[in-house]
This record gives C-alpha cells, sequence and structure tokens, in this order.
C-alpha cells in the first residue's frame, strides 16, 4: 500500500509558467507498484466479463464505467494520489501536465497500455479512439500499409499542422494524453504546443490583429472527418467555429480544406486569410513551446485551449499511445 507524506506529495510537483503555457511537472513516477495495479485492472476485466478470464483483453470505453474507475482507484491508492495531482492541476488551470517518467518502461505493450489507462482514469473517463471497435488506446505510429481516402496525422510520418484533437467532433474531447513507447531515433516528432485561447484575448485588445478574431468567430469552418473516425461515410462533414463559445478553440486545418472542397467545391478565402495570419502568430518563438517527448514520458493537454503540431520524423519505429478523455 502506498504511502506519501504530504511534504513528498509537494516534492513530486511543480509548476511554472512558460510561453503563456500553465505547466504543471512530475519528474519521476516509478516509485509506484505498477504490478499491483496492472493486476488489479486484469482482475477486474475478468470481474466485469463474468469471469471469463480467457478472453483477449481490449480496453474500450464500454470497459471503463465510472463503477469500473472507482473500483480501480479503491484497490490502488498510489491512483488516488494521481487523481489529487490531476485535481490540482485542474485547480491551477492546467495547460499542460508533463510526466517525465511514469515508470512502464520494463513492461509488455499490453502492461503499458494497461497502466496508461489507469493513471488516465485518475483524470477521468476515456473515450473511445476506434468506433469500430470502441478501444480507448490508439497506436500513434506509421501505418503504411493502411490504406484510406483520408489518414489521420497519427498515421503517418509527415507533419503533423497545428490542430486541436477531434476538431471534427461536434463535442471534442476535454483533454488527451500522450505515452511515448519510442521516440524517433531520428530525433524527429518534437511536439509544439501554444496556448490558443490566451492568444486569441490577447488578439481580441490589439488593433492590428482583432480583425482575425471577428473571423474565425463570426465565419464557420466545416470539417471533413478523417476515415479512420467515422464509419457512416467517408464524406462525413461538420460545421463549426475555430473560436467558439463552448469551445474556446477547435482548428485543423485540413480537415477544413476537405470540408470545403467537399461541400462547396472551393474554399473560403476569407477565413483561409485569417487562419493563415493566426498560424503566423501560433508558431512565433514567443507563443510557442517545443517539447520532445523521451522513452516513458507522457504528456497531458488541454486540448480545449491548446494548438499542438508535430514535425516530421524519418524512423518507422517511432510508437507513441494516445488517449482522450472527458
Amino acid at each position: 500500500m502506498l504511502s506519501i507524506s504530504n511534504d513528498k506529495y509537494q516534492k513530486l510537483l511543480n509548476t511554472n509558467q512558460e510561453k503563456g503555457l500553465n505547466i504543471v511537472n512530475v519528474d519521476d513516477l516509478s516509485f509506484i507498484e505498477w504490478e499491483d495495479i496492472i493486476s488489479s485492472f486484469r482482475k477486474l476485466f475478468t470481474e466485469y466479463n463474468n469471469g471469463n478470464c480467457s478472453q483477449q483483453l481490449i480496453i474500450t470505453e464500454q470497459l471503463l464505467t465510472e463503477q469500473f474507475r472507482q473500483a480501480l482507484l479503491n484497490d490502488n491508492p498510489a491512483l488516488r494520489l494521481i487523481e489529487a495531482i490531476f485535481c490540482q492541476a485542474t485547480h491551477s488551470k492546467y495547460h499542460l501536465m508533463h510526466i517525465k517518467k511514469m515508470g512502464l518502461k520494463q513492461f509488455s505493450y499490453t502492461d503499458q497500455c494497461i497502466g496508461f489507462a489507469a493513471i488516465s482514469l485518475a483524470l477521468g473517463l476515456p473515450l473511445a479512439a476506434d468506433k469500430l471497435t470502441g478501444k480507448v488506446v490508439w497506436d500513434i505510429m506509421d501505418r503504411k500499409e493502411k490504406k484510406a481516402s483520408y489518414q489521420t496525422f497519427s498515421e503517418g510520418k509527415g507533419e503533423a499542422d497545428y490542430h486541436t484533437d477531434t476538431a471534427f467532433y461536434e463535442k471534442p474531447v476535454r483533454n488527451f494524453a500522450l505515452h511515448c513507447i519510442k521516440p524517433a531515433e531520428c530525433g524527429g516528432g518534437v511536439n509544439r504546443f501554444c496556448n490558443a485561447a490566451a492568444l486569441r484575448q490577447k488578439l481580441i485588445c490589439d488593433p492590428e490583429y482583432s480583425w482575425i478574431v471577428k473571423t474565425l468567430t463570426d465565419i464557420p469552418a466545416t470539417f471533413r472527418v478523417p476515415s479512420s473516425f467515422t464509419h457512416r461515410n467517408e464524406n462525413e462533414c461538420i460545421e463549426a467555429f475555430i473560436f467558439g463559445s463552448d469551445v474556446p478553440v477547435r482548428f485543423r486545418l485540413d480537415s477544413i480544406h476537405k470540408g470545403h472542397e467537399l461541400k462547396y467545391g472551393r474554399q473560403n478565402e476569407e477565413l483561409l486569410q485569417a487562419i493563415n495570419a493566426l498560424m503566423h502568430l501560433v508558431d512565433s518563438p514567443e507563443n510557442m513551446l517545443k517539447m520532445r517527448l523521451e522513452a516513458d514520458a507522457a504528456v497531458f493537454i488541454n486540448n480545449y485551449e491548446v494548438l499542438h503540431y508535430r514535425d516530421d520524423f524519418l524512423d518507422p519505429s517511432r510508437h507513441l499511445l494516445r488517449i482522450w478523455t472527458n
């Protein structure tokens, strides 16, 4: 059973603000008894499947209910600690939580997925990334063998322009997390983060740039849904504002390009002009933070306020895990 003093709890965390981002840093979680958490998760999985221990362990949205979450956290005081850390981060209005060492590196792929899902349950309830299977743990890796009319960034090695996750959903996910199993040995795949919600407020007060906010608030964008995230048809689109009220920021340029082309046969030049001006500001050094995730590191991101980017890479063995939570 984990027993951790308040003094040690405080030493575990440090916060800072950099480039307009409130960042919670956690250096090392390897003191956690991951074997106990993984064993507890497997036991609960078997119980929730009527004692059928032979069934393949697939972590789905249907499995990870609030009842499952509470049972797992009650069995593992370490997860209650993580829940307290997330709670403190939320009250601090965090944008990024960077865990430099999870302590999962020595485990199998399946057990790393379990550990990552378990720690995500301390934040909230994970959502299905795969609409067909309901799986919540998504592999970010090169899928050169996969053929689809519209692939998502997580399936290739190319540059992933600034975006928010699930911008093409009616209700985008509130948070998402990345866990690095293997970084790109070539040095690529570096992330950039920008607090776009804060930048929006800054631009409103600037006579030179306030037109950007007005345009992105007044003109809706048409987003095409990538093939991996729809099972209804290959040409699904939604309309939403880039700068909204319930969702402060949602953005994915390739989805907007494809959506407008599909629905209207042309682009909205006024909208694109504002987007291009915004992206120039987003990627300026004073507004953007670079971060390379090393093996066994994780980062939790506020998806309603932060735009993120990934540069291209050559190493086909680069492998991250992603989980969405609300």
